[in-house]
């Protein structure tokens, strides 16, 4: 298993980048939470069409958080509410 500590989805190795991530192939541990938030949302931008009407789910279960005392407010104002996003 592959392990990285507070890295940027950047600078994961190019064939990592490619792909879906899974928990039983790597384990990413975080204690910024900027850069939890920011490996997030840009992993989230890769692989989730934003656009489509029932986006697929993604795991996220390769992340460790567990050295982040506080997770308030780490996703707030990330998503736009519009008509559209409740009517469908």
């Amino acid at each position: 298993m592959q392990t990285y500590s507070n890295i940027q989805y950047s600078s994961l190795p190019a064939e990592l980048q490619n792909k879906r991530l899974s928990s039983t192939e790597i384990k990413i541990s975080f204690s910024d939470k900027q850069l939890l938030q920011e490996f997030v949302n840009t992993y989230i931008d890769k692989f989730i069409d934003q656009e489509a009407h029932n986006p697929p789910t993604l795991d996220l279960n390769f992340i460790d958080v567990s050295e982040i005392t506080n997770l308030d407010f780490l996703f707030s104002n990330q998503i736009e509410i519009t008509y559209e996003n409740i009517i469908g």
